[in-house]
């Protein structure tokens, strides 16, 4: 049983989940309703009940000393978990080396060769992380990889704690040192490696960006001549991350399993494992109805309630406009892989001061800046008549006088648009749509904290697009683009597309390639001016950056007639 305590049932990518399962009265039991008992029936709302131990109180609402939120609504699940048992002599299956971890003893059958002071606690396999030291549980050489897999939860990650290098590894190992497959967690790259290694070193490995909720299960396997890397969000759905031709030892040497952990530097903590070998079988998925708490003497518990059914669709997010659900759905629907990196509809009621982002990418928002003295900024003034959204008001007092949005977007939005060990650049594509009659003004710019990459869009003096960047930090070189006269008093629709090198006004691209340098690196965002000056005088609304692999643009200039047409 898990309990997502911050979570969302109608994100699911966002839940932590974290395991309340030893809280459970076993003698009790958990009692799960169906909603329907065959296929013929009517549909109801499936219920859980069950018991849970409340002695430390934890589980009682709005408890300050408590490290979890504690509420009505928090998701929950609940699955059963099955194993393969052993037969015969060994060497035996890989996927039949199983353990729960929940006696409190390292098993000295399944891992009779660990070392480094590995324990099991609260019903997790416990490995010390230590500076300059290894610490593992390891098998006996008596499990065969092929035709079978190994899989387990990774259920504590280490901290970084002051460290230079840190890993815990779950590794298969054949019978030379050094030549293995298996997983590499780093904290302080903040990496998961899918390596199949030789001389302890693999040139071709997979490295991903580290997700506790998308990669909370690992899974290792073998069918068929193929050896396969997995991840899982829950033990039930998996992903697969890596494929690779079987190296020879798989199908011809017995193996050992290890979980091993070291740092350098920086202070000890630990890692968590837990059920090593287990298939998880779903039975439940909902939120909590309420967590009555009661006492029997000293005895605290609580008696939890949870329904399944109607809750998604009652917490659902009100939809947006017609445009905005575009943009937010469009790299669903591009034909490269693509991220939503930000999202500032600009649509704050009036008397706002900065404006938010609707990406779900984390993006940080874009806040007033002042310029020298003067002028107004203003959200709630009427915007694209289509949409029935309000944007964002600009009226300054002279170019180098007044009022626009700054903003540090943050980490994963430089890292969305940087080359990096789990994806090569991501180019950035650029849409907003403006209103103004006065020419010569920037409407938005992107840079890197250094200054190297740099990217503006503007208005020149007679109202024509262009699009100003450097890739190296100098002067930025001005590509002036083939569109009329944005400065009409008119809504118009702008998308650059950096990997193509093209820009669409209105849904049309203007012009052919620009000379416009490759963008990477950014994090910055100015809104209605840039550094200061060409403050923007008009009305902004919708703006997104998209990242994607490869040009995209083109399949973006549909949002025109989603912010045009009723």
């Amino acid at each position: 049983m898990e309990a997502g305590w911050s979570g969302r049932i109608q994100d699911q990518a966002s839940i932590v989940w974290t395991d309340i399962s030893r809280r459970v009265d076993m003698p009790q039991g958990v009692r799960i309703d169906r909603g329907a008992a065959d296929e013929l029936a009517d549909i109801q709302t499936a219920t859980m009940t069950a018991r849970l131990n409340n002695e430390d109180g934890w589980l009682t609402p709005r408890n300050p000393a408590s490290p979890w939120t504690v509420r009505r609504a928090t998701p929950i699940r609940c699955a059963v978990t099955t194993t393969t048992a052993r037969t015969g002599p060994a060497p035996w299956p890989l996927g039949t080396l199983a353990d729960d971890f929940d006696d409190d003893l390292v098993d000295p059958v399944l891992w009779v060769n660990s070392y480094g002071g590995v324990s099991e606690a609260g019903g997790r396999a416990r490995i010390p992380v230590l500076p300059g030291e290894f610490a593992a549980y390891q098998s006996a050489r008596q499990w065969v990889l092929a035709g079978s897999q190994f899989s387990i939860k990774f259920s504590t990650p280490p901290g970084i704690n002051g460290s230079s290098a840190a890993s815990v590894s779950v590794m298969v190992n054949s019978t030379t040192a050094g030549t293995r497959a298996g997983f590499t967690y780093s904290p302080v790259a903040g990496t998961l490696r899918l390596v199949s290694e030789v001389g302890y070193f693999d040139a071709g490995a997979t490295t991903l960006t580290y997700s506790p909720t998308a990669h909370a299960w690992f899974r290792i396997r073998e069918a068929a001549g193929t050896l396969y890397w997995d991840t899982s969000g829950d033990g039930h759905n998996w992903t697969t991350r890596r494929t690779l031709a079987t190296p020879a030892w798989v199908g011809s040497q017995s193996v050992i399993v290890e979980l091993v952990a070291t740092r350098t530097g920086g202070t000890a903590d630990y890692a968590e494992f837990d059920l090593a070998g287990h298939r998880v079988r779903p039975r439940f998925y909902g939120t909590l109805n309420d967590v009555p708490v009661s006492w029997d003497g000293l005895y605290s518990a609580v008696s939890i309630s949870a329904s399944d059914l109607f809750k998604q669709l009652n917490r659902l997010p009100p939809l947006v406009s017609m445009l905005g659900e575009e943009i937010l759905t469009a790299d669903q629907v591009i034909p490269v892989f693509g991220l939503l990196s930000c999202y500032f509809p600009l649509a704050e009621p009036s008397g706002a001061t900065a404006a938010g982002d609707l990406s779900g990418r984390g993006a940080g928002a874009v806040a007033q800046t002042q310029v020298s003295s003067g002028g107004t900024l203003e959200f709630g003034a009427d915007g694209l008549p289509a949409t029935g959204d309000t944007s964002l008001t600009l009226t300054p007092a002279s170019a180098t006088a007044g009022r626009y949005l700054t903003g540090d977007l943050g980490a994963v939005f430089q890292s969305d648009s940087n080359v990096t060990s789990g994806h090569t650049a991501l180019s950035p594509i650029v849409e907003v749509w403006i209103k103004t009659s006065t020419a010569g003004r920037a409407i938005l710019g992107l840079w890197e904290p250094g200054l190297d990459h740099q990217l503006v869009l503007a208005l020149n003096g007679s109202g024509i697009l262009t699009v100003e960047s450097t890739e190296t930090g100098e002067a930025l070189s001005v590509v002036t683009t083939s569109s009329s006269n944005l400065a009409d008093g008119n809504w118009h629709h702008i998308i650059h597309d950096n990997a193509a090198k093209a820009v669409w006004v209105d849904g049309a691209q203007v012009g052919g390639t620009l000379a416009v340098a490759t963008m990477i690196n950014h994090r910055m965002l100015h809104v209605g001016g840039y550094r200061g000056a060409r403050l923007w005088s008009g009305q902004i609304a919708h703006l997104a950056i998209h990242h994607a692999t490869g040009p995209a643009g083109s399949y973006l200039a549909g949002h025109w007639l989603a912010g045009t047409t009723r």
